[in-house]
């Protein structure tokens, strides 16, 4: 039976870990913070003998680009990666390296020059992050269930038999969006996948233009084929630069079902930015996370001008025209029906009850976020 350290106390500057039966006090140095632009986070700890490591879980396309050399199970990591992506898990790489004494102590004062900087300190943080963040050894990767939620394919398949379209766009790996996608009833087995993974803008642009030439070839036949297109990130790059995105554009138009994944919050935004411009439809962007916020919030800009969102993290809060003061207040607020039932009475929002009737026992304060004077303080 093999036995993995755990966790068992964890004190503001260490962490006690439980190896083989005994307790080890491993002191926490520091921490570079996660964000979707480094798609990684590290910690650098001081073991209990004194020596100093880093260690660093993120994307596996980030952490493998930051080995150093003679790993000994990239392989096979790559293997069960590819294996846990299939299955529709989320996954994540872990490397650490150990820092010596003189390195560390050089470093600490770069980073902590760049965490007192004030303007343009994430920036500062993350250069200090690259430095050390550097000649990695590979340990393996760790895989997660994100189960869909009850009606989720149900609901998706209904929407597009509506004829309402469907782009997710996700950091995802691809065969985990790919299957996702399947799982949700967003893409179908029947659908011919068309799939972009260019390395170059010229491969990129070829490819498109092969492509939209050949199904427009084929609808002027008569052949209807029902298509999905998934690009991943660094195609969509390519994809979103002027001279290329309205071809872009059209072949995703010309299909059932879009996924693009390994995308960042940024290239969430000009995706959602590319399709408003071109295209008079009504658009919804819908976002479960932090990094959706500047897709949301470029989707409400034009469209959404007296919007109730319900935000459900903190960064979120600034987006939407109302909120609810406290998150607990939330699960009632989604008692609302709709937007053109709600009654705005002294900053009141007011939900019905079955028989039409004010039910002014579940009164939930809002307040209009476009007018600063009406934010409570804090907020």
């Amino acid at each position: 039976m093999i036995s993995y350290p755990s966790a068992q106390t964890r004190k503001p500057k260490s962490v006690f870990v439980n190896i083989h039966g005994q307790s080890a006090e491993y002191e926490i140095l520091d921490v570079c913070e996660f964000n979707s632009t480094r798609k990684r986070m590290s910690t650098v700890v001081r073991t209990p003998d004194g020596t100093i490591k880093l260690y660093c879980k993120g994307a596996d396309t980030v952490i493998l680009e930051r080995l150093g050399k003679n790993q000994l199970f990239t392989e096979k990591t790559l293997a069960h990666l590819e294996d846990y992506a299939t299955e529709g898990l989320r996954t994540l790489c872990i490397a650490y390296r150990d820092i010596p004494a003189a390195e560390y102590a050089q470093w600490a004062t770069i980073y902590s020059q760049a965490a007192s900087t004030i303007n343009g300190r994430s920036e500062a943080l993350d250069q200090a992050a690259e430095l050390i963040e550097k000649d990695l050894f590979l340990l393996g990767a760790t895989a997660v269930e994100d189960k869909l939620q009850e009606g989720v394919p149900d609901t998706i398949h209904t929407l597009q038999m509506a004829g309402i379209k469907i782009w997710v766009l996700t950091g995802d790996r691809q065969e985990t969006a790919i299957n996702i996608g399947m799982s949700c009833r967003l893409i179908a087995e029947s659908m011919n996948m068309v799939i972009v993974n260019e390395e170059t803008a010229h491969d990129t642009a070829e490819f498109i233009s092969r492509r939209l030439t050949a199904i427009k070839n084929q609808r002027s036949s008569g052949e209807q084929e029902d298509l999905a297109l998934v690009i991943d990130g660094k195609s969509l790059t390519f994809a979103l630069e002027k001279d290329l995105s309205k071809s872009f554009l059209e072949l995703a138009l010309l299909c059932k079902a879009v996924i693009c994944c390994r995308v960042s919050p940024l290239q969430k935004a000009l995706v959602v930015k590319l399709v408003k411009k071109n295209q008079n439809s009504i658009l919804l962007a819908i976002g479960d996370g932090a990094n959706d916020v500047s897709r949301v919030w470029n989707y409400r800009r034009t469209y959404m001008p007296r919007s109730y969102h319900i935000a459900q993290e903190l960064q979120k809060y600034n987006i939407p025209d109302y909120r609810p003061r406290q998150e607990q207040f939330q699960k009632a607020i989604k008692k609302v029906r709709a937007v053109q039932r709600m009654r705005r009475n002294r900053g009141f929002a007011f939900s019905q009850t079955e028989n039409g009737q004010q039910d002014q026992t579940k009164v939930i304060r809002a307040y209009d976020t476009s007018k600063s004077s009406a934010r409570p303080s804090g907020y």
